[in-house]
């Protein structure tokens, strides 16, 4: 092959690759996994992409209760009653222990504080003591999330801090997604060569791109709730689908027909 007609190969490469990089998505992140020396022969890069969307099977329900008391032993002690009345209810709907996660407990001293015209702080009086305690729900039979709720502020929760709907074994179904856009990128880099006349040589580089970029399904209520409606109406969550991208990059060697 002469000199000529390698800077054609290299120019009509230049003009796939560029196709390519505009008609699919670009990695927001890469980590190469194989690579060899690439800068004395002709190749191509192709990114392929793959999308799927899925419904959640699991909702993970973040619950609480906070209470201020004068001391701190009475805030604790309330906190802990209901807390327990909480996790007590929640397990005779059939959830087990290792589904339930405390993510925060604490107790810190209240104040009333008076600001100033510029919103300043002026002074601070000691008011009493807050406790808290906050758990996470992992609840498996998703319909049920939100009648769980309701249940949880009519036994005592008085903080909510929404819900997410979550794929169980995530990372098995995102490699499958992985070997799909990978799967896309051989096919439209053989497109591409078969139009330059060329065939695909040595696999250069592969380049892994950057997890699902679309927010999982999400459903939220503000922080703190109003009392508890005594019909328990169960709270209207729709889980909705999951949404999942793989990106994925591959170089290859060009090589001539002849």
């Amino acid at each position: 092959m002469g000199t000529s007609d390698m800077t054609s190969i290299r120019h009509s490469v230049l003009g796939a690759a560029l196709l390519a990089s505009f008609c699919t998505s670009v990695a927001v992140r890469a980590q190469t996994i194989a690579t060899v020396s690439k800068d004395t022969f002709p190749q191509i890069t192709i990114t392929g992409t793959a999308i799927a969307r899925e419904k959640p099977d699991i909702a993970r329900i973040r619950l609480g209760v906070s209470i201020e008391r004068q001391s701190a032993k009475e805030a604790t002690d309330e906190t802990s009653r209901l807390a327990s009345a909480v996790l007590m209810a929640l397990r005779g709907q059939g959830i087990a222990d290792p589904d339930i996660r405390t993510t925060q407990s604490s107790v810190a001293r209240s104040y009333d504080i008076e600001y100033g015209p510029d919103r300043r702080e002026i002074s601070r009086k000691p008011r009493g003591f807050v406790a808290q305690h906050h758990f996470s729900i992992q609840v498996r039979e998703i319909d049920k999330a939100g009648a769980l709720v309701r249940l949880a502020l009519d036994k005592g929760a008085n903080e909510y801090d929404g819900t997410d709907f979550l794929l169980e074994k995530r990372e098995e179904r995102q490699l499958a997604l992985n070997n799909e856009a990978l799967r896309k990128a051989r096919t439209q880099a053989e497109s591409y060569t078969a139009t330059l006349n060329v065939k695909l040589g040595r696999l250069i580089a592969v380049y892994e791109g950057a997890p699902p970029v679309e927010p999982e399904g999400y459903a939220d209520l503000p922080r703190r709730v109003p009392a508890p409606n005594p019909l328990g109406v169960p709270i209207p969550l729709q889980p909705g689908e999951v949404a999942m991208k793989a990106t994925m990059s591959a170089t290859w060697e060009l090589v001539s027909e002849n």
